[in-house]
């Protein structure tokens, strides 16, 4: 038995490449070769991506490391974080439970408690990194920890916090990464009507250019689903995006997808933001006239 291995292994052995090429198979890699293409690749992605080598391999080793727990964690039952349980919506949208925390959005399953440990997980991180935030006065990332339908709320608790310029940047930055404004209004009234200077730092400096490029008298447009989103503080002069808004909400809320448009004075236009690429217009609706359908 022992001479038959040898001879088999003699067959396919490096010392006759001529076998290899006869059956048209690829010389075996060995772990040495495994390891000099892993390190090839690595100085190859990172170059690429801009990074250098000892932090693209720190960013592996801790995504390695994330979904080992993670696999961990996925075996693990445990009852769901206190916090997390009035959150819980098991009706939720569509009829799809959902935790709704203002921390953290996250579809839930009844069915299965393993899920329990996986977003404890990664509820805690996120309440620590939240708690980090405040404790150090850092406003923006606190903020930041919000998920974004629980943005504008959050903002809100900590303004008195914030320097003019900060004031104005992170209205900026929370306006464009929510998508309920309208569930708002009375709080954005207050900060976007606030006689704090410096507002021009509400937009970026290619959107201040962008928006003294505009004509003085703009049409705009508002895309939406339920009659009580008809008039709002975000508008587009776009209205192929405004289509697609009334596409988006009107599937959400199973209603019928409406577009509206009027006319408004670049000098009321409170901010022009090009960030997401909507062009959208922030305006107070009271200042928009000729409001009808498009």
């Amino acid at each position: 038995m022992s001479d038959c291995r040898r001879d088999n292994g003699a067959l396919f052995a490096p010392c006759h490449p001529s076998r290899y090429e006869m059956l048209d198979m690829p010389k075996k890699a060995t772990k040495k070769d495994a390891g000099q293409e892993a390190e090839k690749e690595l100085v190859e992605t990172a170059a690429r991506i801009g990074v250098s080598v000892e932090e693209l391999r720190r960013r592996r080793e801790e995504m390695e490391a994330r979904n080992r727990l993670m696999m961990e964690l996925w075996h693990k039952e445990e009852p769901l974080h206190p916090d997390l349980v009035p959150c819980l919506n098991v009706g939720g949208l569509s009829g799809l439970p959902m935790i709704h925390h203002p921390l953290y959005v996250a579809s839930y399953s009844v069915r299965s408690p393993k899920h329990n440990a996986r977003l404890n997980y990664e509820y805690s991180c996120i309440k620590a990194e939240a708690e980090e935030f405040k404790a150090a006065g850092d406003w923006i990332g606190y903020i930041g920890c919000h998920a974004s339908g629980y943005r504008m709320e959050a903002l809100d608790a900590v303004v008195s916090h914030l320097d003019d310029e900060s004031y104005w940047r992170t209205v900026g930055g929370v306006f464009t990464s929510i998508d309920n404004a309208h569930q708002y209004q009375r709080v954005i009234r207050r900060l976007l009507k606030s006689d704090r200077p410096g507002r021009e730092h509400i937009m970026h400096e290619e959107e201040r250019a962008a928006l003294s490029g505009l004509p003085d008298v703009l049409t705009i447009y508002r895309g939406y689903g339920l009659p009580k989103c008809r008039k709002g503080w975000s508008w587009t002069t776009d209205p192929e995006k405004a289509r697609w808004f009334a596409d988006r909400f009107a599937a959400i809320d199973e209603v019928k997808p409406k577009v509206v448009r009027g006319t408004c004075r670049k000098a009321d236009v409170i901010a022009y933001f090009t960030r997401r690429n909507e062009s959208e217009v922030v305006i107070d609706p009271k200042d928009i006239e000729g409001i009808k359908a498009a």
